[in-house]
């Protein structure tokens, strides 16, 4: 159950209108997705190094389908030529800004500029200037009279046609789940566009994609789900466990290939996939 209080009390920036559910939810069972298509493929798979740790989400330029990964406590990198090269620490990410790791997700955007997310917040790397700042914030909150402690998403995505970033956030009170949405956030400012409240707090995506206008390709566990925002539709895709993907941590669709490149946490491995629509 939410707290009430006789005032207002609200932590950060506040974004999300939505609030909190009045029962803390049941949890979260995700419906069976079906076998692997014949013509879905691995087209290579790359071994995370060491020096990445856990990899929590993977990027791709959309203007030169550069690809790369965000550590949860390394920073920024960059997959050059099958090897694994550095391209921002996490004291280049966390220093100018006063954040706090661990990254949760990185999604590129036009202009050799980076999103990544941490709790409760979206910092943006500039990889031209060499600089990290601030750029959008999902602290929670809503006109009812409560305290949210804490907001985090595992998941982040851009889409290049809307010029817009997308993220699934959870609200927790203390160690309780209490809501699931879906934030809309201009790629530009970082202010909020929209807030889309999923049917199931449960829900959380490690990773996310956007197919079409409102529908977004989620990864939880092992599978692929379509979810339309507007329908509130999960509608299971394919579980990639039986191509040997065990646990998906990220997520992002290569603009000129199409491919689909996953983190397998399981295997510590980056993943590309072919024939995935």
């Amino acid at each position: 159950m939410r707290t009430l209080l006789p005032l207002l009390l609200l932590v950060g920036c506040v974004t999300s209108p939505s609030g909190v559910q009045d029962d803390i939810p049941r949890p979260f069972v995700a419906p069976d997705a079906p076998d692997p298509s014949v013509g879905l493929k691995i087209a290579s798979t790359t071994v995370i190094s060491a020096e990445v740790g856990d990899a929590t989400g993977v990027w791709i330029t959309p203007d030169t389908g550069r690809v790369g990964v965000v550590g949860a406590w390394s920073g920024l990198f960059e997959l050059v030529d099958g090897q694994w090269s550095s391209l921002a620490t996490a004291s280049d990410l966390l220093d100018a800004t006063g954040a706090s790791g661990p990254f949760t997700d990185a999604a590129a955007l036009q202009g050799d500029r980076i999103a990544v997310t941490v709790p409760s917040d979206g910092l943006l790397f500039d990889g031209a200037s060499r600089t990290t700042s601030q750029h959008f914030c999902y602290e929670p909150g809503d006109s009812g009279l409560w305290i949210v402690q804490s907001q985090v998403t595992q998941s982040l995505t851009y889409d290049a046609v809307t010029d817009q970033l997308f993220a699934n956030p959870q609200t927790f009170e203390g160690s309780s789940l209490l809501s699931s949405e879906m934030g809309v956030f201009h790629a530009e400012s970082g202010t909020p566009v929209q807030w889309y409240r999923l049917p199931d707090a449960g829900i959380v995506a490690s990773g996310l994609a956007v197919v079409d206008t409102g529908v977004f390709l989620l990864a939880i566990g092992d599978s692929l789900y379509d979810y339309d925002v507007k329908n509130e539709k999960l509608v299971p895709r394919v579980d990639l466990g039986e191509l040997g993907v065990k646990s998906i941590s990220g997520l992002a669709v290569h603009p000129q290939s199409d491919a689909l490149w996953v983190v397998d946490d399981a295997s510590r491995s980056l993943v590309e996939l072919t024939g995935w629509r």
